[in-house]
């Protein structure tokens, strides 16, 4: 049975930039955060993929549907060569083309029995993210602060495909902003700001 799972985690780190015998600065304030993401999501595939006597173009048992009809009738194959049907309905392994043998290897072989349906296939489509934050904010003056804010988030992630193979997506977004704010008065406040 495939996987499913999701798992949330975060951290959060602020306050005064206080760091004993390091740094000692209280006009500065920083905050540090945290947040990813790791989950798994279950996908069922059921095809139908061509059969063994299929792939050695043995098309005997093959049938189609008539519309509206609930019974399945018989298929009958020519040659393109000759307009004459094939005997039994098999391709001679001579008439195969290379080129379509080649590709059938791409095609996984039948694991359930008949010739509608027969292969299933299960997997876990991951998808993670992480998310990285840094506010910091520094009183020059009574009146004046400086501040900056820098945001970060990865994510990737894989969709599943039937026959064992999935399409990969992978992505990342980058903020900044810094900022300048001056009290003129207690009213009147100029706040600057450049974003990217």
């Amino acid at each position: 049975q495939a996987a499913y799972a999701q798992s949330r985690f975060s951290l959060f780190i602020g306050g005064p930039l206080v760091i004993p015998k390091i740094v000692n600065d209280s006009k500065t304030q920083f905050f540090l955060s945290y947040f990813g993401t790791r989950a798994r999501s279950p996908k069922l595939f059921t095809e139908t993929v061509p059969s063994l006597d299929m792939r050695n173009g043995d098309l005997s048992q093959a049938t189609q549907s008539l519309g509206t009809s609930a019974t399945n009738v018989p298929i009958s194959l020519f040659d393109p060569a000759t307009h004459q049907p094939f005997a039994g309905n098999v391709i001679p392994h001579s008439r195969l083309s290379p080129i379509a043998l080649a590709l059938l290897n791409y095609y996984p072989q039948p694991s359930l029995p008949g010739s509608a349906n027969n292969y299933q296939s299960e997997t876990a489509s991951p998808a993670d993210s992480d998310n990285v934050g840094l506010r910091v904010q520094r009183s020059i003056t009574s009146k004046d602060r400086l501040s900056t804010n820098f945001q970060y988030q990865r994510r990737d992630g894989a969709t599943a495909q039937p026959f064992g193979y999935a399409d990969t997506t992978s992505g990342y977004g980058v903020s900044a902003q810094l900022g300048y704010l001056h009290n003129f008065s207690t009213t009147l406040i100029n706040n600057a700001q450049v974003r990217f």
